[in-house]
């Protein structure tokens, strides 16, 4: 019997999380029934023609198609994030992958579950730091599955499996130490501070990371997805980066 293919409505695929999981789904099996963008149309098209996509979404109600590309016929657009939720259940998909950047995240996060999918990849930990048990609850309630897919939560998930939690004492989150772990200026710059060493990311999360306010953010996310307490969660800077 052969396997189903998995149906993924990807949200922020025009980010580099979105990217990135295009690029999974190209070299595999999974079929991108969907994708979503705030407003950038640059990259919509290609995606569009690369993949079965069957709906398009767009966050700003200000953005207009008409002359800008060209869509196979068939395929459905919504605008407005409160369509979110239709446009998961029109494209059929099983699977939605949050890639959302911010606060935003929570309502494609709420929508994924409302909309009855199977699985939400979770790469917005927003939804955690502001929601936390209330939207796992929800989750719950649905009968949908929430997968972390960002870095280190991804990795703790494939860690931790089918392991007795009762034989685990302490969670091990790394961080880089952002561009001022070994010279810390006494007035530093915005441009030095969005000067990570080791990573091109967008300018609040490198301000975050340079804070550390992200990995902060990343302990009250693997608190509500593990289930672990604070004082079982520790930070180990490593300034070490491979790709």
């Amino acid at each position: 019997m052969s396997k189903r293919t998995e149906k993924v409505f990807v949200f922020g695929a025009t980010g580099s999380i979105g990217g990135a999981a295009l690029d999974v789904c190209r070299r595999s099996s999974v079929d991108v029934v969907g994708i979503g963008t705030k407003s950038s149309l640059d990259s919509l098209e290609s995606i569009v023609k690369n993949f079965n996509v069957r709906v398009i979404h767009i966050a700003d109600k200000n953005i207009s198609l008409v002359n800008k590309m060209s869509l196979p016929s068939g395929v459905k657009v919504f605008w407005g994030e409160e369509t979110s939720r239709d446009a998961i259940i029109t494209s059929g998909a099983d699977t939605v992958l949050n890639g959302v950047s911010g606060s935003a995240g929570l309502s494609y996060s709420i929508a994924a579950v409302e909309s009855g999918v199977a699985k939400l990849a979770l790469a917005n930990k927003e939804t955690l730091v502001m929601a936390g048990n209330l939207f796992l609850e929800i989750a719950s309630s649905k009968g949908t599955k929430v997968v972390p897919v960002d870095s280190e939560h991804n990795a703790l998930f494939r860690l931790l499996g089918n392991v007795d939690r009762r034989l685990i004492r302490r969670l091990i989150l790394t961080a880089s130490g952002g561009p001022f772990f070994e010279e810390k200026p006494l007035e530093p710059t915005p441009a030095e501070a969005l000067a990570h060493p080791l990573w091109q990311m967008g300018k609040r999360i490198s301000i975050d990371s340079a804070t550390m306010m992200n990995k902060v953010f990343e302990v009250v996310e693997a608190h509500y997805l593990f289930g672990f307490t604070y004082t079982e969660i520790d930070i180990l800077i490593h300034p070490e980066g491979l790709l």
